[in-house]
Formats: C-alpha cells, structure tokens, sequence
C-alpha cells in the first residue's frame, strides 16, 4: 500500500497542469508519456483499489486537439516478502470515441480559420485614428472590438458552437488554452494586440491589451505613465503627431526634435508652445 501512495505524490507533484472531472482529463502542451501519466494519476484517484470494475478515461489535449482515451484496472503485484503484495493500476490504450474526435476536429478547423482570417485584417482609423490615441482612451476597446467582432462573426459562431459541443461533453474542461494575442496592423501606423479569449461559456471576447506605434515605443494606457518616458521619434511630423495627443494632458516633448527623447511634464519651468 505505501508504495501506491509513493507513486501517486511523485505523479500530483508532475501533473501540475491537469484538471480532473469525471471520466476526463485535460493535460495541455503535453506528451503522450505524461498524457499517460495522467490517466494512471486519474485512476489512482478515481477507481477504488483493487476494483474488478474497469473505466475508460479520456485524457484530452487542447494544444495538439488530440484526445488519447485509455481503459483501467488493477493488478496485484508480489512483494519480496513472503505473502505481501500490493495493487498498481493497469492502462490499455483503447480507440477513442469517434463523437469526441469529431468535436475536437471542429475545434481544431474553426479555431485556424479564426486564425488565418485574422492574418489578414487591420484597424481603420474609424477604430483607432492613431496609435497614440490609446492614451487615456475610453472607446478604444469597444471600437476595436466592435471592428474585429463584425468581421468574423460567422467565424467565431462556428468557434463558439465547437467548443461548446466539448464543453457540454466535459463541463470541467478549460476553454482559456484556446486564447490566443494576435497583431493586427493599424491603418494609422503601428500595432495593436488583441487577445482573443475563449471564457467558459464558450464566449469569444477580443480584449486591447498592447498599442505600438510606427516608430516602436509602446504607448502606455494610462495617462500618468507619459511622465519621464523615453520614446523614439522617427520624423518632425511624428513629433508634431505625438505632442497633439499627449498635450491633452499636459505633457510634451520638444518640438520638432528627433531620436530619443523624453515625455516632460508641462508644469515645469519654461512652458514650451506644445502645451497651449
């Protein structure tokens, strides 16, 4: 019996990426070794010991959209002592389920022609005028998400039913691994990254989470984090396009300057035409 026990600790301790629920385990961005490791771990946990009862358990990764599915029981195995033995669980690898290949075939489709769509598309200035408009900027977001939303839409309601189809399957399964951060190109110049989440509902949501403009400085959010940043100014007209938008909140850099510089405060001493 302590044996058992040994075993089962060394494998939790592997396992740290794997959920359980019922006769399924999620073991993302793993190999078919510790795909096996978690279904012993599985039956270690789930069929009493020693159980002439077998289980098949489906262990699914969403990294790869494979699914290995295994059949369980027990065996006694002799110690050297004399009349000891102990139970170790036995696996046979088993034909997985067609119905669970199937929808994990319509995920895997759905989610590269999300993909491959998203290749392809770029922010209007409608979304985003510039770069350096994410500053402070309330309406980004749902522009943004709004633009995207409506160029995919029947690309993310065929994601949305796939993934669905899995999760009325296995309610425990873990959506979130299908997120992905995409670059899509702003018309205005520069990049912004949206990640694409997939929330338990199946949901798909587009989230802002980076703006770079043309000259490669990422462009903070916040308003309060212009103060003493050092950016990159390619042109005068870069210099007169980032002064336009960040003097909306008293901040400047000097005029017509070029190469590194820094973002100043215009509370300070000699107040420069940018900030009027």
């Amino acid at each position: 019996m302590f044996k058992v026990t040994i075993k089962s600790f060394l494998l939790l301790c592997l396992l740290t990426n794997v959920s359980l629920a019922d006769n399924f385990v999620q073991c993302d961005n793993c190999s078919v070794h510790e795909m096996r490791l978690a279904a012993y771990d599985w039956t270690l946990k789930n069929v009493a010991e020693g159980s002439s009862i077998s289980e098949v358990i489906n262990v699914i990764n969403f990294s790869s959209f494979e699914v290995i599915s295994y059949k369980t029981g027990w065996e006694k195995e002799k110690l050297p002592m004399d009349d000891w033995y102990t139970w170790l669980p036995t696996l046979t690898e088993v034909t997985a389920s067609a119905e669970i290949e199937s929808r994990l075939k319509n995920v895997q489709i759905s989610y590269e022609n999300i993909k491959s769509l998203n290749s392809g598309v770029t922010i209007p200035t409608s979304a985003m005028a510039d770069a350096w408009e994410y500053v402070g900027c309330a309406y980004c977001q749902s522009r943004i998400e709004e633009h995207l939303s409506s160029l995919t839409s029947i690309q993310i309601n065929a994601f949305s039913q796939a993934v669905g189809s899995i999760v009325s399957m296995f309610p425990a399964v873990d959506t979130s691994k299908l997120s992905n951060v995409y670059k899509f190109p702003l018309d205005a110049g520069g990049y912004a990254y949206v990640n694409m989440d997939v929330i338990a509902d199946s949901t798909i949501t587009f989230t802002l989470v980076k703006v770079v403009d043309s000259d490669g400085n990422e462009v903070p959010k916040k308003a309060d984090d212009l103060s003493a940043l050092r950016i990159y100014v390619s042109t005068a007209s870069s210099n007169a396009n980032i002064n336009s938008y960040i003097r909306d909140f008293f901040f400047y850099i000097p005029l017509t300057t070029t190469g590194t510089v820094t973002i100043t405060d215009c509370g300070g001493t000699g107040i420069p035409d940018p900030c009027w």
